[in-house]
C-alpha cells in the first residue's frame, strides 16, 4: 500500500498493511519533506476545500474582536428555535485555541441536536484531484471520511475528535 492508501484505509475504518505515518502539518516543499515522504510519511490535510457543511435552518454569526489583553478572539453564535449556542476561539498563527465550547449545560442538548440534525454536507470532489496534484499526490484528506460532519461537530462541542457522536 502507498502511504496515502494506508491513511485513507485507516480513516475509513479499515486495516492498512502497516501503521500509517501521518502528519497534519504541511512542511514547506524541501529536501527533508521529500525524504520523509519517501520513507512513507503521508500528509493528512483537514481542509474544507473538498467539502463544507452548513445548517440552513440555523442562523450563524461570527464576531471578531480583541480582548482586554489585545488578543484576537472570534465569538460564534448559532441561533436555533430552542435558543442560542456560542463558542469562543483565539486564532493563534497555525492553530486556534478554543476558549469556550458550544455545550455548557444540559439545557443545550435540544439546541445541539437541532444543529446536528439540520447540518448539510456539500461535497466538492472536483477539488480533490486538484488538491492532490498541488501537494504531490502523497496526501490524504480527512474531510473525505464519511463521518466528517459528525467529527466536525464533535470537535466543536467537546474539543476531542477521538469520540464520535
Amino acid at each position: 500500500m502507498t502511504p496515502r492508501e494506508r491513511a485513507m484505509t485507516a480513516l475509513k475504518g479499515g486495516r492498512p498493511d502497516k501503521t500509517p505515518f501521518v502528519t497534519d502539518v504541511f512542511p514547506p516543499p524541501c529536501t527533508i519533506e521529500r525524504e520523509l515522504r519517501n520513507r512513507g510519511m503521508c500528509l493528512c490535510g483537514w481542509t474544507s476545500a473538498c467539502a463544507s457543511q452548513h445548517a440552513p435552518r440555523v442562523k450563524t454569526e461570527s464576531v471578531r474582536y480583541k480582548d482586554e489583553n489585545g488578543r484576537d478572539m472570534v465569538k460564534t453564535i448559532h441561533t436555533t428555535p430552542y435558543g442560542q449556542l456560542s463558542s469562543l476561539e483565539e486564532p493563534a498563527g497555525y492553530t486556534t485555541w478554543r476558549r469556550e465550547y458550544l455545550f455548557k449545560s444540559p439545557e443545550d442538548y435540544k439546541k445541539i441536536v437541532f444543529l446536528i440534525q439540520n447540518t448539510v454536507l456539500e461535497t466538492r470532489y472536483e477539488n480533490v484531484n486538484k488538491l492532490l496534484l498541488e501537494r504531490g499526490g502523497g496526501c490524504a484528506n480527512g474531510r473525505l471520511c464519511p463521518l466528517c460532519p459528525a467529527v466536525g461537530h464533535h470537535v466543536s462541542l467537546h474539543g476531542n475528535g477521538n469520540i464520535l457522536l
